[in-house]
């Protein structure tokens, strides 16, 4: 689709809203409900397929960019999920409000306790991982393991970004941002 971009607009009540817009003009699908109506907290597409997560530990995927999506995950995990980060289908990280952190194999989730902050946001590729959270963590990964990095705020981040050309960036209240090289 030349000139179009899909829009993604997700909700609290599990709603999945896609748009196109074709030069400044957006039209809209009917909404959908991939899972119980739980919250969506992160949706987020690849250019293999997109991925979603919500409060009630359900991660879904749709391969028709966003027609249908199926559950891949997770039973009875406990959490809330907070964010998804896939570096490609078979490689799914999520993060959680009690420190964890789930990892998709593509055939099996695996969960490994982080830390003792809420998991906001978890950015990752092929190569690294990043975190943050409350009490201003940021934790990288480093050879499959996840170690916490000094930052200079206490301050909850609820966003972060692996840059490439540019420093890695982190969000958090009251307008923070931290630049992480």
């Amino acid at each position: 689709m030349s000139g179009e971009e899909a829009l993604y607009v997700v909700d609290d009540s599990g709603h999945v809203l896609r748009g196109v817009n074709n030069g400044g003009d957006v039209t809209w699908d009917e909404p959908q409900t991939p899972g119980d109506g739980s919250d969506i907290t992160s949706v987020v597409f690849t250019d293999e397929a997109g991925f979603l997560c919500d409060t009630n530990a359900g991660v879904y995927e749709t391969t028709d960019d966003g027609d249908t999506w199926d559950r891949i995950g997770i039973e009875e995990a406990g959490p809330d999920f907070t964010d998804i980060a896939p570096a490609r289908r078979d490689a799914i990280s999520v993060s959680c409000d009690d420190g964890t952190v789930f990892r998709y194999d593509g055939t099996n989730w695996t969960n490994r306790y982080i830390g003792e902050e809420a998991l906001c946001a978890i950015d990752r590729n092929t190569d690294t991982g990043l975190l943050c959270g409350e009490d201003g963590a940021i934790y990288e990964q480093q050879q499959g393991r996840w170690e916490r990095q000094p930052t200079p705020i206490e301050e909850t981040l609820h966003g972060i970004a692996i840059g490439t050309e540019y420093p890695s960036v982190a969000v958090g209240e009251d307008g923070t941002i931290i630049e992480y090289v």
